[in-house]
């Protein structure tokens, strides 16, 4: 009976410090405050709050929550809890949630070091791995598009995302596409032409980043 007794007053000790853990802050400024203090209690308990917010933040937030958690993430080492919330996010039945999670992961630093894989996601979730709307699909294409330039200096795999977000979109998200396309193909000639890669570079950064 005393075991028992003492397991119900640890349980709810633990579940009061929970809560009050998630209490702690009112807001992300606060606890982007907490963390930025250097002190090593202040900077866990804010990134454990934001870590928890983050999984459970709606459309409208998630992308911010994300990105603050990505940054807190980097600073502490811990990038593979980042990408965990990122990884559950893709089965949200927010359709926002589930894009920001898949733009989240691809901004990843493990997408540094394993790019093929990352690409790999950003392909799979335009052809339906993760449930998007026509919108969002031909974002993460173009998003695909980029890694495969910028990263893996793949300019035909990216002229063939390119030519497939083409084709799911109307005809003046078509024509934007298109100029991006290109200066994706800037971009890759100018990696011959050492004269022109400073300017082909800027040129293809300031491509539309949206249709």
């Amino acid at each position: 009976m005393a075991f028992r007794n003492l397991a119900v007053l640890a349980c709810m000790f633990t579940c009061a410090a929970s809560a009050f853990a998630r209490a702690e802050f009112a807001s992300l400024a606060q606890a982007q405050a907490a963390f930025a203090t250097g002190d090593p209690a202040d900077r866990e308990r804010a990134y454990r709050y934001v870590l928890d917010a983050a999984g459970a933040a709606d459309g409208r937030n998630a992308s911010a929550w994300l990105q603050v958690l990505r940054t807190m993430a980097v600073a502490l080492g811990r990038v593979s809890e980042y990408d965990g919330v990122c990884e559950r996010g893709f089965s949200s039945p927010d359709e926002a949630v589930r894009f920001a999670s898949l733009m989240a992961i691809a901004l990843s630093p493990s997408a540094s070091r394993a790019p093929e894989d990352f690409v790999s996601r950003l392909e799979g979730a335009a052809r339906g791995g993760v449930a998007l709307d026509v919108a969002h699909r031909i974002e993460a294409l173009k998003t695909a598009a980029d890694f495969r330039t910028a990263r893996l200096m793949d300019g035909r795999g990216a002229e063939a995302l390119l030519d497939e977000a083409i084709g799911l979109a109307g005809e003046d998200a078509a024509r934007v596409l298109l100029l991006r396309q290109r200066k994706v193909e800037a971009f890759m000639a100018a990696r011959m032409d050492a004269e022109t890669e400073r300017e082909a570079t800027a040129w293809f950064l300031r491509a539309p980043r949206r249709a």
